[in-house]
């Protein structure tokens, strides 16, 4: 594997699917607006990593284990490196168990079936013999906007000192009890044309929100992810965030549309791709560990005070159901044999961002917290990974109370869970994170050493468009772990590498290899910013020297036909030409041969 490569997919699940997925059941018993969908990205570099995302309100575990065993089973990708995530719209038949919901067995069977065909015709496109290298080779780019005026912290004070959920009017509100996650990142796999092979993005608000009255719909974040990928030609996934203390101002009555959210994400995720760069510097990695926790202990007296008081004073017309409702699952957590239990926490390593799946929906502050303290410059949590848990709230939203802390299924953790949550994933973010910059000089040329693979990584994807259309000797992005083993075979000397290295970064890198051959290849680049400043005839005097104390007979090389700069220092150098020929990715190249015998 020389390159980072990518591809995405995505299939419907709505009722005009029946033929992929093998059903004739009907579960949209409503009109329903938009596609509902799994759609998935597949990240090929040092390891192989899936990221799919369900038009759901929750993916449970037992389906996301099903999905991923089976995709195992079939060596699609390994279980433990994929997130699966529900886009928690709260307009899709029913995949909940508990709050006086019944899942919908048929669509549970569309979500599993989905996912494994999503990232079945994602990884048979990263495996098609007859797709050229342009086709799946990928830039990982990153992107960050805000989005900061359709949600707001929704766990509002009360002027009666209650924490509002629902039923409410706006002039009760006093302030809200804490903070809001406006950042939103893209995640843009980008090809070597500049053509997208998929697109993600990530944002952190409750996902309700239909455009029309009384209709399925994957609400408006999925219908911001259907325009984006109108907009953009590219499969794209929605990736919620901490959004479990956050809704959109819409679902307050505030007059802002769900249409209206739908168009700002869209722009917010547009301007965040115009901005995008490339992340990918240092490896792909993905690290999944056991989280235990138990469920939480409470006073049921005062619990059922809590939920009787709030109900009648805020929808009297359902109280006595709602409190039956939460006095029920009071009594099966009390009930349940197994106190103690455990889930997994998934952290991704993509070059220099991380992810982090959290399974359930992660307070604004717990999030923010683990953003801040992470290692990674950029850290995005993934909300509802791979298991769905109900509300993962702070110590300090426990004590101020509100719905989303009454204990239940929707909140089974027990006080300091969620914190403790966080703990675990920086120490696997910092488990993952690997720093290597020196500090600062003035330019020189070194031997590259066998331990610099990040540096080189580092180096070479940074380069900028143009410079890798003309040098990419190792794909359109280079992974860690082939410049581990390139820098391993330089120290065995079965190689000559050298760098232009400023002190705190390489900016320029001339090699041989085939070494064990009369005629080696060269192969050298710079970046932009040290190109036409005699960098570039330094390396080449010193690789050259280098090859006639070898006592080699010559050197071979390859350029494109329009680098221009590059054939006038290889002349200048005394390389002539000896042929042409066409690239895979669709270049015209020049052969060229320097004569040291």
């Amino acid at each position: 594997m020389f390159t980072l490569r990518a591809a995405a997919a995505a299939v419907r699940l709505t009722d005009d699917n029946m033929e992929q997925l093998r059903s004739k059941e009907a579960v949209f018993t409503r009109p329903y607006e938009g596609e509902f969908r799994a759609a998935a990205l597949v990240i090929e570099g040092d390891q192989r990593v899936a990221l799919v995302s369900v038009d759901a309100l929750l993916v449970p575990g037992h389906i996301v284990r099903a999905a991923v065993d089976r995709l195992a089973a079939a060596e699609r990708l390994p279980a433990g490196n994929v997130i699966v995530c529900g886009t928690h719209t709260h307009h899709a038949p029913s995949t909940l168990d508990y709050l006086g919901c019944t899942s919908n067995k048929e669509y549970l069977r569309r979500i599993e079936e989905g996912i494994v065909l999503a990232v079945t015709k994602a990884v048979l496109a990263l495996e098609d013999p007859q797709a050229g290298p342009n086709a799946t080779q990928v830039e990982l780019l990153l992107g960050l906007a805000q989005e900061a005026t359709i949600g707001r912290n929704s766990r509002l004070l009360l002027r009666d000192g209650m924490i509002g959920w629902w039923g409410y009017i706006e002039e009760d509100a006093l302030h809200p009890t804490g903070p809001y996650d406006p950042d939103l990142y893209v995640l843009a796999l980008r090809r070597s044309d500049g053509s997208l092979a998929g697109l993600a993005f990530n944002h952190s608000v409750h996902n309700i929100g239909a455009l029309a009255p009384d209709v399925f719909s994957p609400a408006f974040y999925g219908h911001a992810a259907q325009e984006l990928e109108r907009r953009c030609g590219a499969i794209t996934a929605f990736l919620p965030g901490a959004f479990g203390s956050t809704h959109n101002i819409t679902y307050s009555g505030s007059g802002i549309s769900p249409a209206e959210c739908a168009h700002r994400v869209t722009e917010a995720a547009q301007e965040a791709l115009r901005d995008a760069r490339p992340i990918l510097m240092g490896p792909v990695r993905v690290l999944r560990k056991r989280f235990n926790y138990r469920l939480r202990e409470f006073d049921e007296a005062r619990e059922e005070a809590a939920v009787k008081v709030y109900s009648e004073k805020y929808f009297p017309q359902v109280a006595e159901g709602q409190q039956q409702v939460f006095r029920q699952q009071r009594l099966e957590m009390q009930a349940a044999p197994d106190q103690e239990r455990s889930t997994w926490l998934t952290a991704i390593r993509l070059g220099d961002v991380a992810l982090v799946g959290v399974p359930g929906e992660m307070f604004a502050r717990l999030g923010l917290d683990l953003r801040h303290r992470s290692p990674f410059r950029h850290t995005l949590i993934v909300g509802l990974a791979n298991d769905e848990l109900g509300y993962i709230p702070d110590r300090q939203a426990i004590e101020d109370g509100g719905y989303q802390t009454w204990p239940g299924w929707h909140s089974p953790f027990a006080i300091g869970t969620g914190e403790a949550m966080v703990d675990q994933a920086l120490e696997m973010l910092r488990e993952l994170y690997d720093e290597t910059q020196p500090a600062g000089v003035e330019p020189f040329i070194r031997p590259l050493g066998s331990h610099e693979a990040l540096p080189l990584q580092t180096f070479y994807n940074s380069l900028s468009h143009d410079a890798r259309r003309l040098f990419r000797p190792h794909g359109w992005n280079v992974t860690y772990d082939v410049c581990t083993g390139l820098c391993g075979t330089t120290g065995k000397g079965e190689r000559f590498d050298l760098v232009l290295d400023t002190g705190r970064q390489i900016v320029g890198w001339c090699f041989l290899h085939h070494l064990d051959l009369p005629t080696p290849t060269l192969g050298i680049g710079l970046a932009d910013a040290y190109c036409g400043r005699g960098w570039g005839t330094r390396l080449m005097d010193e690789i050259i020297a280098h090859a006639r104390s070898l006592n080699k007979e010559a050197i071979e090389l390859t350029v494109v036909h329009d680098n221009d700069r590059a054939r006038a220092l290889y002349e200048r150098c005394g390389f002539v030409k000896t042929g042409n020929r066409k690239g895979s990715d669709g270049l015209d190249y020049l052969q060229m041969r320097l004569r040291l015998t």
